[in-house]
Formats: structure tokens, sequence, C-alpha cells
């Protein structure tokens, strides 16, 4: 839809002590190690256990050794944070889900890394997601080591404000001579814990590097979304007195400089330009405080390959009690949750939804619960045509079946109808037949089986349209299973809380719980689409024309929080372009890895729409192929004034085409030029004249 913008104008004529420990560590490792023994070694400890192939999902909690709780009742939780070098098979996080509040001091946990050089000193690192906003906001644990020293008493790293997917510094511990598993205790001290009061205790991820100097320099972290084209990506965590900052492309040739800034650093956020970002390849930053650089990191970001590659979609459905009506809110007591347009999960992805491609059109991505069948062939003929095929007084009938094919299954019709008795062939010279049967309305094609002589329906072929002129060849010996007699119209199979269960949703009404995007190939993105006209059956119930969403930002979903990038994170109801009417829902999100387990639960929690399962489900989406050029928002208003001649001038924000009439209703036509920039100064004269923009 064009849009105008009009103006009727009448025209006539603390980090000093902490380095203080750091160098005493590392003057401990140095003082037992030659210097190419301190090159670095990196240490996993996860609370969640590993999925394997006897832990298909990851489930409870860590049992190899280095992880244990006591004195508190964990469970497991799907979220997790997104950071690019921690374990990705983890099933998820372990939390507090229970109410009472956590008093003890004995309650806590205990971690045991396995290190590789005993007596060395090693920087411990955490990381965890808090972005569904239920995390505690003023715990304290203490900390205390058997097997080594630690340079901390306390830690408040398990707060809120920490789960930002990235690596949180929580201090060092050097460990004893000859002991290379020390244990390290986390006992509650202070603070709120309970699920009741959105104040959980989530345990993700603990990281242990060998204490090098670079790591008395923390390591900002890049913000997406980053992918081949960019000029410049954004560095957040750069400290008020950094005086470089440096960017690094890690390839499988090595890793590589490919972008600096040196001047005019702020704290907080810097754009850094960069030059030949690689697709695959993965980025991170440095940062230099008083002539020392952080490490040099050896994993990053994803560089994906631009707005927009392929992308796999499917639905999650909610039973629900409730029974309607279309788009109301629904009641989401069931905890079952199934994908529509789904067979295969993995890591509660899914893997093999429909594949949906870029466009420069708005295209409909629809499913529909159900089964699909197809009618019976009423009857079929038999009629001898001149010309060679089969031998003089040959016999040969055939058996007609339908089919139906969706999403690569096929579904064959009941009953075959047979020639015998409606035309059957046989000549006292050589022939061809000419076959015909009644069409069958949905029927994608018809599978001929042939009889020879009476020996038996031993061959076969498949036609598409209802007719086949038979000169004995093209059949195909066997004679195939034609079942089943119903397909399902889109697969489904349950996600949650176990996986299983295909195509059996137990209610007629749903919650349409979720818009399911996963990873398609190995390009992480970005993803910069819109959606309008969220449809069940006849009923379109989200239109955005009233500026409100159904639609939580990308992040929401705790399950997927970890699959997607800190930024982009878009949601946001949007004038830019629409399908119909004015407004559409921009959003935007970048995978945070490239396996084909990454997908964004894009849900609708709090909305909890309410969908017909016996009714299409459908909405249309804008997703532009890469390079295509972003919608323009609409033009702004024209504001006019004078100048000092009498001149009337016209100026606007943007760079839209500028048309003029003589009446505000029109026709307008564009300004010789054409003009497309502001200022403009008013060349008409006689009559008023009337502008406007379009894009």
């Amino acid at each position: 839809m064009k849009k105008y913008a009009y103006t009727r104008l009448s025209v006539f004529p603390s980090f000093w002590k902490k380095r203080k420990l750091l160098s005493l560590a590392v003057l401990t490792v140095l003082s037992s190690l030659c210097a190419s023994n301190l090159m670095a070694e990196t240490v996993y400890v996860t609370a969640r256990a590993l999925i394997s192939p006897s832990n298909t999902t990851g489930a409870g909690a860590n049992q190899d050794g280095t992880y244990s709780e006591t004195g508190i009742t964990l469970g497991d939780t799907s979220a997790k944070s997104s950071v690019a070098d921690a374990p990705s098979t983890r099933g998820g996080s372990r939390a507090y889900t229970s109410s009472p509040l956590v008093t003890s001091q004995s309650a806590g946990i205990d971690i045991k890394p396995v290190l590789a050089i005993g007596g060395a000193a090693y920087l411990i690192e955490y990381t965890f997601d808090s972005s569904a906003n239920n995390v505690t906001t003023n715990a304290i644990f203490s900390a205390s080591c058997t097997g080594g020293t630690l340079s901390f008493s306390s830690t408040d790293k398990f707060q809120r404000k920490y789960g930002t997917k990235t690596w949180q510094t929580v201090g060092y511990i050097t460990n004893a001579v000859g002991n290379l598993a020390p244990t390290i205790s986390f006992r509650y001290s202070s603070g709120r814990i309970s699920s009741a009061e959105n104040n959980r205790l989530i345990v993700d991820c603990f990281r242990f590097t060998l204490a090098q100097l670079c790591q008395s320099v923390a390591s900002p972290s890049i913000d997406g979304p980053v992918a081949i084209g960019q000029t410049a990506v954004t560095v957040t965590g750069v400290a008020a007195n950094a005086t470089d900052v440096s960017i690094y492309q890690i390839t499988a040739s090595g890793t590589q400089k490919i972008g600096e800034k040196a001047s005019g650093l702020v704290a907080g956020n810097n754009s850094i330009p960069v030059t030949g970002l690689v697709k695959l390849a993965q980025i991170a930053a440095t940062q230099t405080i008083a002539g020392q650089e952080s490490c040099v990191p050896s994993t990053g970001l994803f560089v994906g390959g631009g707005a927009n590659p392929s992308v796999r979609i499917a639905l999650s459905i909610r039973e629900t009690s409730s029974t309607g009506p279309v788009g109301q809110t629904g009641n989401t007591g069931s905890g079952i949750v199934h994908f529509l347009g789904a067979t295969q999960v993995s890591s509660q992805a899914p893997i093999d939804a429909p594949v949906f491609y870029p466009s420069n059109t708005w295209q409909t991505v629809s499913f529909q619960y159900g089964t699909a069948t197809v009618g019976d062939v009423p009857t079929a003929f038999g009629n001898a045509l001149p010309g060679s095929g089969y031998a003089a007084n040959d016999y040969v009938d055939i058996k007609v079946y339908a089919y139906e094919t969706i999403n690569g299954s096929t579904a064959y019709s009941a009953n075959p109808v047979f020639s015998a008795g409606n035309g059957y062939t046989s000549s006292n010279d050589v022939y061809r037949v000419q076959w015909t049967w009644d069409a069958v309305p949905g029927a994608t094609g018809y599978r001929l089986l042939r009889q020879t002589n009476f020996f038996g329906y031993n061959d076969y072929r498949d036609v598409t349209n209802n007719s086949y002129t038979d000169s004995n060849t093209g059949w195909t010996v066997g004679s195939p299973t034609l079942t089943p007699n119903s397909i399902p119209l889109s697969p489904s199979i349950q996600w949650n809380p176990t996986v299983g269960n295909a195509n059996n949703i137990a209610t007629s009404w749903g919650i349409l719980d979720s818009i399911d995007f996963a990873i398609n190939g190995t390009d992480s993105g970005p993803f910069d689409l819109y959606i309008d006209n969220v449809q069940n059956g006849t009923t379109v119930f989200q239109t955005f024309e009233n500026g409100t969403s159904i639609f939580r930002q990308p992040s929401f979903s705790g399950t997927t929080s970890g699959n997607i990038l800190a930024n982009p994170n878009v949601s946001a109801v949007t004038n830019i372009i629409a399908d119909t009417g004015t407004n559409s829902l921009h959003v935007r999100f970048q995978f945070s890895g490239t396996n084909n387990t990454k997908w964004l639960r894009f849900t609708t929690s709090g909305a909890d729409p309410m969908v017909n399962m016996t009714d299409p489900i459908s909405f249309r989406m804008l997703l532009l192929p890469v390079g295509a050029q972003q919608p323009q928002a609409p033009p702004g208003k024209i504001n006019a004034g004078m100048d000092a001649k009498s001149h009337v001038i016209l100026n606007w924000t943007g760079s839209y085409t500028l048309q003029t009439a003589t009446s505000a209703s029109g026709p307008y036509t564009d300004v010789a030029g054409p003009v497309l920039n502001s200022p403009y100064t008013n060349t008409f004269s006689g009559a008023p004249r009337f502008f406007r923009l379009r894009q």
C-alpha cells in the first residue's frame, strides 16, 4: 500500500585490589612453570547434565562428579546462557522452583573442576540467563574452598542483573600443589530466593581459565546483529579508561584483526569499524587498559549471511479445556504443548519443520491439524488403439487408485475401480490401449495397477491426469501396498513436557502458544521480517491495526532465549509496511550459533489466543531476501515557510518523491526532476498548489 504525506499550500506570487591478587597468582604460576606452559587452559562445570545417548534431553543435575547440590532442592529449567563457548549440549540449567523462602545457610552447591596444573591460578567466571525476569535480585552466597585458595569469600553473581548471557568474573582460585580437583562451596548467605516471588536461583555454567596477564583486563562483548556486509559492529562493556578496542575474526585459517578504534571511545557501547566479515566465521573483541590488552578469545559470535536466509517454521499448540471463541484468551493450565508442522524434535527444536524461503512479496504461512483423505475413482474404461504395444489376443485390464500428497506424505483412495467389465481390452491384432477414468476432486494423481493375461496385478505406474495412452512401456514390476488411506494435513508432535505422541492433539481447541522459527542450514541470520493478519479459519484475530500485538519480544521465552543473540531483539508494531491496512509486526533476531537445534519460541504468553483445530491457522509474512531493499517508513509531513524574498520553501525528512496538484483530491504528478530531497523552493505561479510526498 502506498502511503502519502499531504500539505495544502496556497501559493500566490576497585579494580586495583583485584589486580594485586592477580599479580600474586601469576607469580605463583611463574615460580613453578616455564613460560611455554602458560598457554590457555579452559575447564567448564555445568549444573545440568549434557545430552548423551543415555540422556537424550540432558535431564537432571550433572552427574559427572564436578557438580552437586546440598541442602536445597533444585529442578530443571530450559533457560540457559547463549554465550558462545559454553557447552552447547547441556540440557538447560538448574533452578529453585519452590515457593518457600530459602533461609538455611547450609543450602547451596559444590563445584569440583578437574584442572590440569596443580598450584596454578585460574580465573573463575559464571554465566546464566535471567531474561525471563524471574531470578533473585539480591541473593548473596558465601564461598569457601577445599584444596585451594580463593581470592573472594562471597559472591553476588547469581543475581538477576548478571544474567546477561555473558561471562561474569567471580574471582580467582589457586589450587594446592598436587591437587587438580579443588572443591568450591557456595552457600546461601542472604537475600530472597523464592519461585513464588519470581526470585529463583538459577545455576548454569562456570568457566575456569588458566590465569594470564591479559586476564587482568575484562574482555568486552560484541552485540548483534553480525553479518557479512556490515562495516561496523557494536562492542559492549568497554571500560571508561580503555584506550583501544580491537575486533578479531576467527576462521579455519587462524585469527586475524579486522577492526580497531583507538580514539573517541566511551564507557559502555562503542561502534567499531570492521572490514572483510566472512560468513560462518566468528568474531570477538578485546580492549586495552593501561597498555595491557585483554585476552584474545578463541571463540565468538558467528557471522551470518545477512537478512534474510531461509527459515523453518512451525506452530506450538498448547492443549486447553477452553472452547472458544477464536482469538480470545484461553485456559493455559495444561503443560502439554505440540509442534504443528513438525515430526522430529532435537533439543526441543522442530528440526524438520517446513522451510520458507525469502521472497520480495508477502507469503502465507499456513498449518491445519486433522487428516486428509482422497475419494474413490468412480469408473474406468479401456479402448483398443491401433499401433504396436500388446500382442494379438493379449488380455489387459487395470485398477485405479486416486492419491493425494501433502508435506511429502501420500494417502490413497480406500477402494480401486476396475476397468474390467467397462471396456477391458483384448484384440486380434497388435494394439495399444487408451485408458480413461473419472477425475477425483483434490487428487494429486492416480496409481494404475495392471494385469495381463489374468496373472494378477503385478505392474504399476503413476500418472497425474485422468487418462493414459498405454503402449506396454513405462510399467514398474511389483504390487505395492497402497496405504495409508489418510494422512495429517500438517503433522504434529508433542515436545513438552516430553517428546512423542505424534499426530495426537487431544483437544479440538488449542492455544496458539508461539510461532516457532528454527535455523535451516548453518546461516544464523540475522532475521528482519514482518508478520500480518494472523488468522484461524475465516477469523482474522490479529491485524496490529490498533497498535498492539499478542507476541512478546524474541528473548521473552526462557526456553529459547539462549538460542538467540541479545540483539537484535525486536517485536514492534510498525506502519512501515503492511499486507493489508496500515500496520504489521516487525520482528528481528539472530541465532547465536549454527547447529540445527537453534530455534526461537516467539511466544504469545499472556495473550494465549484460542484456535479451532479443525480450521487452518495462518499468517502473512514478508521475508525479504538478502540484498533486497528494506521497506521505507511512510513519509512524514511537509513543513512550509518563506524566505526573505517571499518564496515558499518546503522541507521534509527523508528521501521521497515530491508530487503536486491544483486540487487536494488530485490528480497528483511528480514535480519535474524528480525532486527527492528538501528543501524545495516553489516555482509554480497562478492557482493554489497542493503538494504531497510518495514513497
